[in-house]
């Protein structure tokens, strides 16, 4: 068995017209919600217990459906219910994502976004829409050498607001920046190791001391297996620890408080399986 590490794409927003131009093709928005056709797909299955501390526990299954180019075509998430939703993703003749949908079968509803790109295929534009096709919003991304700026509009066309990623060497991220219309509201600072690993991240609110911080502790095949948040003056203020299998999956989860309670664990399988 493989290291298996799922691809989790950024689900984005919003145009007036019928049809629109999706990952360089036209592509409709009244398209029904059906799983992409493929002739041969490839199957993880990651099931996850959740406790929160004093609660029964919940739990669901994760199911992952890649076709023969290892794309993402299907996620589904499934409850002790049933399924409680199914995102299917769509390609472009090159590719690139062009469109994904989300339908809930608890409550019947959809989701639907629209990805576009630039001529080096990098996403510029996302576009979101409810069930019935209505617009809600949409993503512009920028991009210079060092820093990609993603900027949120409202469905109206409003700013509502703005992350920003800045890079160093070896285009690791080293600072982000949260904007609302009214100006900058926090931002962190990343720091590495020597060797390169995340060491810690430092959270900031604009001219304040640092709020807390998050440091980040490997074993010896550089598996993040522990977190410690940390307040202003280094005391430990909560933990989180991870647990993995001999091929680095992840499988266990812990939020605790610094004399080891517990406020929720989850727990992870990981197997194939065969969509139906």
């Amino acid at each position: 068995m493989t290291r298996f590490v799922p691809v989790i794409f950024m689900f984005l927003l919003f145009c007036s017209c019928d049809n629109v131009f999706s990952g360089g093709s036209l592509v409709s928005r009244k398209k029904p919600v059906e799983p992409p056709p493929v002739s041969y797909r490839i199957s993880h299955s990651i099931e996850y217990t959740i406790q929160l501390s004093g609660r029964a526990d919940i739990n669901e299954e994760i199911n992952y459906v890649y076709d023969a180019e290892n794309r993402l075509v299907e996620k589904q998430s499934v409850w002790d219910e049933g399924y409680y939703y199914r995102t299917f993703y769509y390609y472009d003749s090159s590719g690139l994502l062009e469109r994904c949908s989300t339908v809930y079968e608890v409550e019947p509803d959809a989701s639907h976004a629209y990805y576009f790109y630039d001529g080096l295929n990098r996403l510029v534009r996302c576009e979101f829409y409810d069930y019935a096709m209505q617009p809600s919003g949409y993503l512009i991304y920028t991009y210079t050498d060092s820093s990609m700026i993603r900027d949120y509009y409202s469905s109206t066309g409003s700013f509502a607001s703005s992350l920003r990623y800045y890079y160093g060497e070896k285009n690791k991220i080293i600072r982000y920046e949260l904007h609302y219309p009214a100006g900058l509201d926090s931002y962190h600072l990343y720091v590495y190791r020597l060797d390169g690993k995340l060491g810690s991240i430092q959270y900031y609110h604009p001219d304040q001391d640092m709020d807390f911080s998050d440091e980040f502790i490997y074993d010896e095949s550089f598996n993040n297996v522990r977190v410690n948040r940390l307040n202003s003056d280094s005391s430990l203020q909560s933990y989180y620890y991870y647990e993995y299998d001999e091929h680095g999956n992840l499988t266990a989860e812990y939020s605790c408080d610094p004399d080891g309670t517990y406020h929720w664990y989850r727990l992870k399988d990981y197997e194939a399986y065969t969509p139906k």
